[in-house]
């Protein structure tokens, strides 16, 4: 089974509150895969924090880990006809 491009969201003013539910979520998401006898492919999995220029600066120790991996870490994503960065959309 693949579930390509699944997206998680949460918003929260802190980034240390949207990174501990966002793992606490990926935690729970891979024990159901392992339950079902899937798995997650942690070097595919990334995560995107975005906001404004001043407050993603304020951001830097941003990190999800789960089962004691960071997650990559990216500034921009792409999906097809656009592109995504950590303030602004744009279409290509």
């Amino acid at each position: 089974m693949y579930a390509d491009d699944t997206v998680m969201y949460f918003s929260a003013a802190d980034s240390q509150v949207i990174a501990d539910n966002l793992t606490n979520e990926l935690v729970m998401e891979n024990k159901w895969l392992i339950d079902n006898y899937l798995f997650m492919h942690e070097d595919k999995t990334e995560c995107m924090l975005s906001g404004t220029g001043p407050k993603l600066a304020l951001s830097t120790s941003f990190s999800i880990v789960i089962d004691g991996r960071a997650l990559n870490r990216v500034s921009e994503d792409k999906y097809p006809g656009i592109v995504v960065d950590g303030m602004r959309t744009l279409t290509t």
